[in-house]
């Protein structure tokens, strides 16, 4: 297949395009990628496949799909054609500091690496996929409104929009919001698998060679990362799951168990140790 990079936008743009049935066969099709931004695409009529990177995924009406940057792909449509919510989103949004601008970055870069892993076919609640595309309808149309307060009502129905990722079965639920994500890919690809694995007993050794890094520069590029080192970091994701789950009515000795504490006194132990450690890195 041919591959066509597509040159970095300024800022969100969206469409609703209504694309015809595709001809051809599907590898002889051109693909594409995008240098810097996040496609988001949501089928509102119609169907077809999504090829992308290596996968081909059936699209229908209801589908939610989201192509992370640099990934080659292109959409084949079926025989009834396909309308199509498509909205293009800077790979560094949002931007900012603030606690809930830095929770939407680390769901971006989750979100990221999950549909590379498992699909770009995002596996959402039917209800919750609906939500998505009525979000993306509604950026669109706001898009050209100049009236007061359009620019930060698109800001918050970004925000909603990553939020989708709270849905999935697996969401980041316990991440630091103090950790400001500086994508360094090789360190995210860290995190993300211990959002999943936090549970079980994980060495520095195998964290570096999930990142393809040395010890050394792993925990060097870990530290810049989080602003943690790798044991400060991994026993705050459990502490806060531990925190979580007896908030939700369970019983301490079931939620250090399932969080990777061996017992109550090692979960007091370690939490303690935890906040001396992080003022010792805040200083």
């Amino acid at each position: 297949m041919e591959d066509r990079v597509q040159s970095r936008r300024n800022g969100i743009v969206t469409q609703l395009p209504d694309l015809p049935p595709s001809s051809g066969l599907l590898e002889n099709m051109p693909t594409h990628r995008h240098e810097g931004e996040f496609e988001w695409f949501y089928c509102v009529r119609g169907g077809g496949i999504q090829i992308a990177a290596s996968r081909q995924e059936p699209v229908q009406v209801g589908t939610l799909l989201l192509i992370p940057p640099g990934v080659p792909h292109v959409f084949a449509c079926g025989p009834a054609g396909c309308c199509c919510e498509v909205l293009m989103m800077p790979g560094d949004f949002p931007g900012g500091s603030s606690p809930a601008e830095v929770e939407a970055a680390q769901l971006l870069a989750f979100l990221a690496h999950r549909v590379r892993e498992r699909g770009f076919v995002l596996k959402l609640p039917p209800e919750a996929a609906r939500t998505g595309g009525a979000l993306l309808t509604r950026i669109r149309n706001w898009m050209f409104r100049s009236e007061f307060g359009s620019a930060m009502r698109i800001q918050a129905a970004l925000l909603e929009l990553l939020s989708l990722a709270f849905a999935l079965e697996d969401p980041p639920r316990f991440r630091s919001p103090a950790v400001m994500p500086k994508r360094d890919d090789a360190i995210e690809t860290v995190l993300y698998f211990l959002d999943n694995n936090f549970h079980r007993r994980i060495s520095v050794d195998e964290a570096a060679r999930i990142a393809g890094l040395s010890r050394s520069t792993f925990a060097r590029r870990f530290a810049a990362e989080t602003g943690q080192s790798f044991c400060v970091y991994l026993n705050s994701l459990r502490i806060r799951a531990v925190e979580g789950l007896t908030a939700n009515g369970v019983p301490l000795p079931e939620a250090v168990h399932r969080c990777g504490f061996f017992s109550r006194s090692n979960f007091f132990e370690q939490r303690r140790k935890y906040r001396e450690d992080t003022l010792h890195f805040s200083d």
